[in-house]
């Protein structure tokens, strides 16, 4: 995951996966690496459908 602190856009958290640009119609845009999911990743699926038909969620990360 990849932290946005903003600036152009508003602050945002991107999921990244893949081939990835992180660009916008303001340009390139620079990010900050601070979390590698590495389980629950069957749950991403829903979770992007959920935040796309949705909007926003709040979030909570935790150490393990």
């Amino acid at each position: 995951m990849i932290r946005y602190s903003g600036g152009i856009s508003e602050t945002e958290i991107i999921l990244a996966y893949g081939g990835v640009d992180f660009s916008s119609k303001m340009g390139k845009r620079a990010g900050n690496h601070f979390i590698t999911l590495t389980s629950g990743l069957e749950n991403l699926n829903a979770l992007g459908n959920a935040v796309l038909w949705e909007g926003g969620h709040d979030i909570r990360f935790e150490l393990a």
